[in-house]
């Protein structure tokens, strides 16, 4: 895999964990307790230079709750996750 392709990738998913941590941090009326994040990739031919089959999700919502306080344990979770991808974006890796 090339530097370009997998970087790209990279800052693909950093930006949607910083958009979901802004929504789960702002969220006033749900709780979302042990919610999992679901990476998505696909790397069929047909696909490629296409970035419709990279995705980040939230999924797992059977124990979210309306009211209530933040989860923080999910909160630590996803900051790791930035933290991990912004790391991997400062190394200069080819």
């Amino acid at each position: 895999m090339n530097g370009a392709c997998w970087r790209e990738r990279a800052v693909f998913y950093l930006s949607r964990l910083k958009q979901i941590a802004e929504i789960v941090r702002s969220q006033t009326a749900f709780k979302f307790y042990s919610t999992s994040l679901l990476f998505l990739y696909d790397n069929t031919p047909e696909h490629i230079g296409d970035k419709t089959y990279w995705e980040l999700r939230m999924i797992d919502f059977a124990q979210s709750q309306y009211g209530g306080t933040r989860d923080d344990g999910y909160m630590i979770g996803v900051a790791t996750m930035i933290r991990f991808f912004e790391g991997l974006l400062a190394k200069d890796v080819n």
